[in-house]
């Protein structure tokens, strides 16, 4: 009996972990100028395609932060069509943007983020994110 209860404690404590390191996938930590990101990619049953993105840099350190975002459509199994490129610059500490694209065609969209996050303590963060999402 002790062990059937350490087995199912055992996947418990899995479980969890790997809940962890999922959810942790989209919020990123960087030490050199960024505290950290947080992106999320999303479409609506109508077809409105959200991409959120929040960075938190240290007050006395970063200087400029560029923020490139790139949403595709899924041609082929290997193939992608760049739909829209949006690149925004703040020198703000603390910054987010939603942006917006409706989408006229389903199938599959990939959705790439980089932060490129400058300042005084050394090269410059460059934080990538990188989702898919299904729509229709």
């Amino acid at each position: 009996m002790k062990k059937i209860v350490a087995f199912f404690m055992a996947i418990v404590v899995f479980v969890s972990a790997f809940s962890l390191v999922i959810q942790a996938e989209s919020i990123s930590t960087y030490n050199n100028h960024t505290i950290r990101t947080n992106t999320n990619f999303y479409i609506s049953d109508t077809g409105l395609a959200e991409v959120y993105t929040c960075y938190d840099a240290y007050e006395d350190v970063m200087t400029e932060a560029v923020v490139t975002l790139t949403i595709k459509k899924r041609t082929l199994l290997l193939f992608w069509d760049e739909i829209t490129t949006f690149t925004y610059s703040a020198t703000d500490t603390r910054y987010y943007h939603i942006f917006e694209r409706q989408l006229h065609e389903t199938g599959t969209y990939k959705c790439e983020v980089e932060y490129v996050i400058y300042g005084t303590a050394g090269d410059p963060d460059v934080i990538p994110f990188e989702d898919l999402v299904t729509y229709g």
